[in-house]
């Protein structure tokens, strides 16, 4: 199940469309508009890949046998939120003062955002503007509460909640192919999705959130290993416990359950695209463990054997 390959084409048309909207902006913010949108643009080599952002309603499609030309509507509608958001979440986490800068830009983001759905769902009592102001109180929650790592812990669905937008072009789609009955199933499962992402962003920046006072999976995992302990554990007691005490592998464990799915009896709702993604990103951790594993079996079994070995690997 190529999740991403299979959309090639059609996201390629989604950031073209994108890259012209943002270049009729007012200057200076046509520039700095595609300079944002570019850190973002999955087809670019250096770009981050905020996939679920824009593929979404693509991975819906089995189910609500949208025609492309609305899937990508809602792709692009979808881009410009995750700018917008991205710019808030920036907002929020920089000390730097020149971040605020992107607050107009943001705006201009976000009114395009607003376009493209009022546009798709013109009526002012439609549901799906009534989904926005949930998903976006969620987010909001999320942000004000990032740093409260008590809260975070017990409500573990608030990792999903800080992207609790993506979720609107899941409705959308829904309610165009009049499917809004199977709301509950869609956001259930891309709730999952999202939490799962989440744990492998915390694992790239735990050292960095570390750092930053933020609240992070896998430092709460390694608070929760090592007792009552109220302390925030330093980092180089986390590395010991990556690479001594096997938390990575534990880490893993707790991100399996996620798509521990329900019996396929009991869905109503059948995402393969979307299970394909999770597997990928559920690789990606397995496979950053077996490497942990396999660098400390190579130091126990001596200095000269672990040298030659990494100098073999890169040769």
């Amino acid at each position: 199940m190529k999740w991403f390959e299979d959309f090639r084409k059609e996201m390629t048309a989604v950031f073209v469309q994108a890259e012209t909207i943002v270049a009729r902006f007012p200057q200076p913010f046509d520039t700095a508009g595609q300079r944002y949108l570019e850190q973002f643009t999955v087809l670019k080599e250096a770009s981050s890949k905020n996939y679920i952002c824009y593929l979404l309603p693509f991975w819906l499609s089995d189910a609500t046998g949208l025609e492309p030309a609305l899937n990508k509507k809602l792709a692009l509608g979808s881009v410009f939120g995750m700018l917008y958001y991205f710019i808030m979440d920036d907002l929020i986490d920089s000390p730097n003062p020149e971040c605020r800068q992107k607050l107009p830009l943001g705006h201009l983001f976000h009114y395009e955002f607003l376009s493209i759905f009022r546009e798709l769902f013109p009526a002012p009592d439609c549901p799906i503007w009534n989904c926005y102001r949930v998903y976006d109180a969620q987010w909001a929650e999320a942000m004000i509460r990032e740093k409260d790592s008590v809260y975070m812990r017990d409500v573990p669905l608030t990792l999903a909640h800080k992207a609790a937008p993506v979720k609107l072009t899941g409705m959308g789609a829904l309610l165009l192919a009049n499917h809004a009955d199977l709301r509950e199933e869609m956001e259930r499962q891309v709730d999952q999705i999202l939490v799962l992402l989440q744990l492998v962003d915390d694992w790239s920046d735990w050292q960095e959130d570390l750092l930053e006072g933020s609240y992070n999976a896998l430092v709460a995992l390694a608070a929760e290993s090592l007792g009552p302990d109220p302390s925030v554990p330093s980092p180089d007691i986390i590395r010991k416990l990556i690479y001594d005490r096997g938390l990575l592998d534990r880490y893993v464990q707790m991100a399996e359950k996620l798509l521990q799915d329900q019996p396929q009896s009991r869905q109503r709702l059948t995402l393969p695209y979307m299970q394909a993604f999770g597997k990928f990103l559920l690789n990606g951790l397995s496979q950053e463990a077996a490497k942990i594993r396999k660098e400390k079996q190579l130091l126990e079994s001596g200095g000269l054997f672990y040298y030659l070995s990494k100098n073999l690997q890169n040769s």
